[in-house]
């Protein structure tokens, strides 16, 4: 498969649901083995709604296409980490 039709099939989708899916999946993978803590997610979709934020990480973590890590942040504060798996 040639890179455009990758690209098209990583970002079509059938419904907004979907879409919100692929967006949060597509910022996790972004940050490779490292992950992402749950506060930079946020920040990267300020334009999604909480609602559609928590469904589509809750299918993603769900559907075990990511994972969820509590890491300690600073000042004794746990952080959530996703990753891709």
């Amino acid at each position: 498969m040639n890179r455009t039709a990758e690209m098209i099939e990583e970002n079509a989708s059938n419904s907004f649901a979907e879409a919100d899916i692929k967006k949060v999946l597509g910022y996790i993978k972004q940050t490779g083995e490292k992950g992402i803590k749950h506060g930079d997610l946020v920040k990267k979709l300020w334009r999604m709604s909480a609602n559609n934020r928590k469904n589509a990480i809750s299918t993603l973590l769900e559907s075990e296409q990511v994972s969820a890590e509590q890491v300690d942040g600073t000042h004794g504060n746990k952080k959530i980490l996703y990753k891709v798996i």
